[in-house]
């Protein structure tokens, strides 16, 4: 599964023409020279949130004219939105007509509060799950799982460790102030987020991992490599083994993780 690397800075165009004319030339990009090159390479989508409609537009002609299984969304904005707001159900509507999953992915730290840190070592640990909280509870408020059933939505690069965290937060929030959302689900958000349609990345050597799977279950959690990002490539090789050998795991559970979820969520055939 191919992810962009400078592409997670998207949301931050200030020029809507032109963030729509970058995600579109990536993606034929990706299509010229990885996905013509091998059946093994499969390609995920670039989405501009700048503009919905033209995102929406985007990930049909991506899924039909370039044979890509998936879409992706920043989980930073500037200036900062939430995902959840219904100027986005036109990228909603088409991944649900079309059967592609989204996937919400941070990058950048803008818009998160963090300026106030002088250091990257502070800024590294907050700034995915700070934004993916952020698009989650979106979502959640403004009813997206609900108003799509049939959506299915990954949250990436975050671990998995804050998803129990956020549930019992959304839950305490959905049964004290609902008549303040915008949107009021008739499910508990503890009982979306476990629903089925809903993934999160976790890290090999997250020590909460077993908690997560027993919490919000192991058919919800994928593994990305992120390979080539941040390490040496070298630093790649056992990270598999190290997943499938974790006395901590039931035995099950690193297949899902590595082989069934990840089928289910882009509806893989093997």
């Amino acid at each position: 599964m191919l992810y962009p690397n400078e592409g997670l800075n998207i949301g931050l165009q200030r020029d809507c023409d032109w963030a729509v004319a970058l995600a579109r030339a990536y993606n034929d990009w990706l299509h010229h020279e990885f996905l013509r090159a091998s059946p093994r390479f499969q390609g995920v989508a670039l989405l501009a949130p700048q503009d919905p409609v033209a995102a929406a537009s985007e990930l049909e002609r991506a899924a039909k004219d370039l044979g890509m299984i998936a879409g992706m969304l920043p989980g930073v904005m500037s200036p900062m939105r939430g995902l959840g707001v219904p100027d986005f159900d036109p990228i909603f509507r088409a991944a649900e007509r079309l059967d592609i999953p989204l996937a919400v992915h941070s990058g950048p730290a803008v818009e998160l509060g963090l300026d106030h840190m002088q250091s990257f070592a502070g800024v590294y640990p907050l700034s995915h799950p700070f934004a993916q909280m952020q698009q989650l509870t979106s979502m959640m408020i403004y009813g997206v799982f609900e108003r799509f059933p049939a959506l299915r939505v990954a949250y990436l690069e975050s671990g998995c460790g804050w998803v129990p965290y956020l549930a019992d937060r959304l839950d305490e929030s959905w049964e004290h102030r609902r008549k303040r959302w915008p949107h009021p689900t008739q499910r508990s958000p503890s009982e979306i987020m476990r629903g089925g349609n809903l993934f999160y990345a976790c890290e090999r050597e997250e020590r909460t991992l077993p908690a997560v799977a027993e919490l919000i279950g192991g058919d919800q959690l994928l593994w990305a490599s992120d390979f080539p990002h941040e390490r040496p490539w070298e630093e790649f090789a056992g990270d598999i083994d190290r997943l499938v050998n974790r006395e901590d795991l039931p035995n099950s559970l690193a297949r899902k993780i590595l082989f069934d979820n990840p089928r289910r969520f882009y509806r893989l055939e093997v």
